[in-house]
């Protein structure tokens, strides 16, 4: 129950007076933009409701996360505050008037409520005969599927985005829906009844003919004019059948006709040519017209925005001049509204016009025109009893497409599932696990013949099974709010089994930082244990393939703090995973993170989680890339689709993998381009995500090479934003390292036996590698000196590597 907490500072009888002017708050509710327990409060939303009219300047209000710290008015919250505990927080807020001295606290709870299920739903089609082009549809029918029949969630559905956004203008008879034209799009909107939260999306209904005699729906009188002006009404009664569209085999010139809307259009497959030039459309779909070449013209429609040529055939077009005022196709001359023109995966390089319009095959998920598909599922018998609906579906595994010549490869979705589009070819599919030798795949491929494009969909599923007994697990940290003097930072823990037996751990995952240069905030989920610079969770049931995040908020020192903190100081953090009884590769179950403090970011860039400088010792092995991104627009994003061009001079493309994403993703790989697709994921004003990757380097490098990656962020149909490089120098061991900790003594070298090291901070972790680079000894510490026993090696040259609060250092070591 809320109470109003009473002190007395100086005068009682003022005190009850207090009592009787403030009020407790209401719960402050907010939808969870990820579902993952966490938000952002404004706290000082809540002043005005618990002054209950009376002066703001006469209070001071803090906000403060226990009683004790409110009483006593010390550690009071930043006023924009993530929640301490998942979903639910309770904080003390304390009212001081100022004249007088008194104070009151009151309690106001913040709630995080997730957003409901709704899974994406199927395109509605109806066959018409005869035909109109205008029918009756059942938007419901789809909605237990949409919600996966989860009670207390409420569909609604409209005719725009920003009506489905903004809750406005829904269709009142959604069960008895009358078209407005042969193909829309419906936005659907999920709330949850109980909290008001919501998530959106979208699909197409369609109404096609039964019989080629029906009519072309053709709304615009100066189209359906221009085309029986032009002959193709040959049985003169006024309408074009869809016989008579199908006749068409030349090229459809409509120009100078007035046309605004070109419905209809897509009844004329065979033409061999389109040209509606001077015309005032503002916008244009020829993603049926199905035929190569550049043989369209859009030209002089000013105020013509859009244009999809999506169709399924390879075009291109130069219309910037060669020489002069030649060009190569007039077709988008004199467009000036053209923003966006639609076009086919893998055309990029054929296309060559104005910068100001952005040129990609973004509009839709799907190819354009005719295609195949191949879907199926992938689970983990985790038992070897035979896979079945019980089993595990493994998130983002690898599967590759090939037809011979050319291999692409896609990851499995946000539900396990995967969907490749295929043309008329015979492909091989075969999933791709990183540890292979610690699973048996059945089939271990399976292949696909299409003969031709028939929007033909095969189903191929897969089963995986441990062979042999092979724990493993691996860690990072990722930076997903940078270290900035004086504010939070907020990093992302990760681990994930890619072992084959599902993983317990007591205390398993540990966070290790310097308390002196930042203080722990929170952390979702909280810590099971807690100490002076270290964080410690259990690992509890952490199936094969499945990863798992640890956000941790902490406040970096101020400059003017006792231990200030600087703009271009570095922040050694650790994380650790202990490794499984039985766990042959511990070199992955620690990350140091060298985090160099900045005054202010960029919202969206990327990001070599190791950093600028790395051993040659981990050339041939991965790197981490964290790409975030940031809706800097004023309305909400649709889509969002991260684009990343690797160097295949320096990169293994093939040994691409995803270990956490803020959204539901679906990625593929197509040649050295891979692509990271958030389908409706609606981000808002001001929402941000991000994606964490790890690519390995090609071996044959050597040290004293850069390796730079860079990534484009395109939000729906606006010019990419184009990410800083993340460049990474590949530097000698026996080079000073950054941020070199002077400070680190390592005695005696060379040595018999055991190694000492001596630091003036806490040593962290220490590893040592042989001269291959490979980790031989891995220790996780929290105290300023250490000892290595070398005595079960042989004589020879080691690297030795510590990293303490205050920096890292790493010394060749000589064992006699």
């Amino acid at each position: 129950m809320k109470k109003i907490l009473l002190f007395l500072l100086f005068f009682l009888s003022m005190s009850f007076a207090m009592e009787a002017q403030i009020t407790t708050p209401s719960d402050y509710e907010v939808c969870d933009d990820n579902n993952d327990g966490v938000a952002i409060f404004d706290l000082t939303s809540k002043d005005a409701e618990i002054l209950n009219g009376q002066n703001p300047g006469d209070y001071m209000i803090t906000y403060h996360e226990t009683l004790t710290n409110a009483t006593q008015d010390i550690s009071p919250l930043n006023t924009n505050y993530a929640n301490v505990n998942q979903y639910t927080t309770t904080l003390y807020v304390r009212v001081e008037n100022i004249a007088l001295g008194t104070f009151a606290i009151v309690e106001l709870n913040l709630i995080v409520n997730p957003l409901p299920m709704i899974i994406q739903p199927n395109d509605l089609n109806v066959y018409q005969n005869p035909y109109t082009g205008i029918a009756v549809f059942d938007l419901t029918s789809q909605n237990d599927y949409m919600t996966a029949g989860v009670a207390g969630s409420y569909v609604s559905f409209y005719l725009t985005q920003f009506d489905a956004m903004a809750g406005t203008a829904q269709l009142s008879t959604p069960s008895a829906y009358v078209n407005t034209s042969p193909t829309q799009t419906i936005w659907v909107r999920v709330t949850n009844a109980g909290t008001g939260c919501f998530v959106i999306t979208d699909f197409d209904i369609m109404v096609w003919p039964e019989s080629t005699s029906d009519a072309v729906y053709i709304p615009d009188a100066n189209f359906k004019t221009a085309l029986i002006t032009l002959g193709y009404d040959t049985n003169a009664d006024g309408e074009i059948q869809f016989s008579e569209a199908l006749a068409v085999t030349t090229t459809l010139n409509v120009t100078s006709s007035n046309i605004t809307d070109l419905t209809g259009l897509h009844a004329f497959t065979n033409i061999t040519g389109f040209y509606c030039s001077y015309n005032n459309l503002t916008s244009v779909d020829v993603s049926t017209i199905q035929f190569a070449g550049t043989n369209f013209s859009f030209r002089n429609n000013p105020n013509l925005s859009y244009i999809n040529m999506k169709n399924g055939v390879i075009d291109e077009c130069f219309i910037l001049p060669l020489t002069g005022s030649d060009y190569t196709c007039f077709m988008f001359l004199d467009l000036p509204s053209l923003q966006f023109i639609c076009i086919d995966e893998g055309e990029d390089a054929n296309w060559l016009i104005p910068s100001n319009v952005q040129v990609n095959s973004y509009c839709s998920f799907v190819p354009g025109g005719s295609y195949n598909s191949i879907v199926g599922t992938t689970r983990f018998d985790e038992n070897n009893n035979g896979c079945d609906a019980n089993d595990f579906r493994p998130p983002l595994v690898k599967l590759n497409f090939t037809n011979g010549t050319t291999t692409q490869s896609i990851f499995t979705d946000a539900y396990q599932d995967y969907n490749y589009f295929a043309g008329a070819e015979s492909l091989t599919v075969t999933p791709e696990i990183e540890n292979p030798s610690y699973f048996a795949i059945s089939p271990v491929s399976a292949t696909v013949n299409f003969p031709s494009l028939s929007n033909i969909v095969e189903t191929r599923n897969f089963c995986i099974t441990p062979n042999g007994i092979h724990p493993d697990i691996e860690i990072a940290i990722a930076p997903i709010v940078p270290a900035r003097p004086g504010f939070p930072a907020i990093y992302e823990v990760v681990y994930k089994n890619i072992g084959n037996q599902t993983l317990n751990q007591q205390y398993g995952i540990s966070f290790f930082y310097n308390q002196n240069l930042m203080n722990f905030t929170l952390s979702n989920p909280a810590p099971d244990t807690q100490n002076a610079g270290a964080l410690n969770w259990s690992v509890n049931n952490l199936q094969p393939f499945e990863s798992r995040s640890i956000y941790v908020t902490m406040n970096i020192n101020a400059p003017t703090a006792t231990n200030p903190v600087n703009i271009d100081d570095i922040l050694t953090l650790t994380a650790n995973a202990i490794p499984a009884t039985g766990e042959t590769n511990t070199q992955n179950n620690i990350f140091q993170f060298n985090q160099t403090v900045v005054g202010a970011y960029d919202p969206n860039d990327k990001q070599c989680v190791e950093g600028d400088i790395v051993s040659p010792v981990k050339i041939g092995e991965y790197l981490h890339y964290l790409i975030r991104f940031e809706n800097t627009g004023n309305y909400y994003a649709e889509n969002i689709v991260v684009k990343d061009v690797i160097d295949t001079t320096k990169f293994d493309v093939s040994s691409l993998q995803i270990m956490s994403s803020s959204h539901p993703v679906e990625a593929k790989v197509r040649g050295n381009i891979a692509e990271f697709i958030f389908k409706n994921i609606n981000l808002d004003s001001g929402g941000h995500g991000n994606i964490l990757l790890k690519l390995k380097t090609k071996a044959n490098l050597t040290a004293g090479t850069t390796v730079s990656n860079k990534a484009d962020i395109f939000f729906d149909y606006n010019h990419p934003i184009i990410t800083n490089f993340a460049n990474t120098t590949f530097q000698e061991l026996s080079v000073p390292e950054k941020n070199l900790n002077q400070a680190i003594k390592i005695y005696p070298n060379p040595t018999d036996d055991v190694v000492n090291i001596k630091a003036d901070s806490t040593i962290r972790s220490i590893q040592v590698y042989d001269v291959q680079g490979r980790i031989l000894i891995s220790k996780i510490l929290s105290e300023e000196n250490a000892s290595v026993d070398l005595s079960s090696y042989s004589s020879g040259i080691y690297y030795l590597k510590i990293n303490s609060d205050n920096g890292s250092k790493t010394e060749k070591l000589i064992k006699k």
